[in-house]
């Protein structure tokens, strides 16, 4: 019998550059989101960016499932297309485990930092594109399920050890703070 699995698990999210959302956009991540959580246990962790209403419907998802989550962004103030979408992004980062912001990230892109943490990606695609960050995180090995059309490209395994080593999410986000500079937010 083998000894569980120490430390929090890392669910990273991203949308694919200039993704459309279907109508049914949120409830697909509202079935999703759960079944991962129940794949990845209580000690999930969700990382995700907020730079686009994708990103929004998935840390609504991640808040409404009562999943912390660790936004990483590339500015100090929330992107917003509108009012209504600065009052939301404003509102999820209020209750965000954490907030870093990546400055000075030169040509490296969120989706490189959210790939060098992930334990799992939930990447919502669109089907006929090619992604850069779906070849990554392949390349990786790490398990990845896209949206469209709602498959694992890499299964996910259980008894896989987190990718990060940190057995506490104390530890995670203490490591983290020193890493980019302090939490924020």
């Amino acid at each position: 019998m083998s000894a569980p699995i120490k430390g929090p698990r890392l669910l990273a999210f991203s949308a694919t550059p200039h993704l459309s959302l279907a109508e049914n956009f949120q409830e697909t991540l509202h079935a999703e989101v759960p079944r991962i959580k129940q794949l990845l246990g209580e000690g999930l962790i969700a990382l995700s960016s907020a730079d686009s209403q994708a990103d929004l419907l998935f840390i609504r998802a991640c808040v409404n499932f009562r999943i912390p989550v660790i936004v990483l962004a590339d500015s100090d103030r929330p992107h917003a297309e509108d009012d209504q979408h600065l009052a939301l992004s404003k509102a999820l980062l209020s209750v965000a485990l954490a907030k870093y912001t990546m400055l000075n990230t030169g040509t490296r892109a969120i989706s490189s930092y959210l790939l060098e943490w992930a334990d799992v990606l939930l990447l919502a695609n669109s089907p006929s594109a090619s992604e850069e960050i779906l070849e990554n995180a392949i390349a990786l090995g790490i398990p990845t399920r896209t949206l469209s059309p709602a498959v694992w490209r890499i299964p996910f395994v259980p008894v896989a050890a987190p990718r990060h080593g940190f057995d506490t999410r104390r530890d995670l986000l203490d490591f983290l703070d020193l890493r980019f500079g302090g939490k924020q937010g």
